[in-house]
């Protein structure tokens, strides 16, 4: 069974990149007046985030990759069944997604 490497090259930065663009948006332009300071806004939404975005990670790659993993190696699904060539079958992949 392959081995599923744990650090992420991609996610990670592609997470923090997001929460930090979100968090300039929301600094930038705000949907209504707020009543806290910055400190404690932020320290909210954080607390508040984090939760969110832990789900986000854990499900963004390893569960799709172990199901693809598992179907793989049980020949489940459409390109498992009809022998094509790699370059065929990677094009599929991509238009089935």
């Amino acid at each position: 069974m392959p081995k599923i490497p744990l650090m992420d090259y991609v996610g990670r930065p592609l997470l923090a990149c997001l929460f930090i663009v979100l968090l300039l948006l929301q600094w930038r332009f705000p949907l209504r007046r707020q009543h806290f300071s910055v400190l404690h806004r932020l320290v909210r939404n954080f607390v508040l985030s984090i939760p969110g975005f832990a789900i986000a990670r854990l499900a963004m790659l390893p569960i799709p990759i172990a199901i693809a993993i598992w179907a793989r190696e049980q020949h489940v699904g459409l390109l498992n069944w009809i022998h094509l060539p790699t370059w065929a079958v990677v094009i599929a992949t991509f238009l089935f997604f």
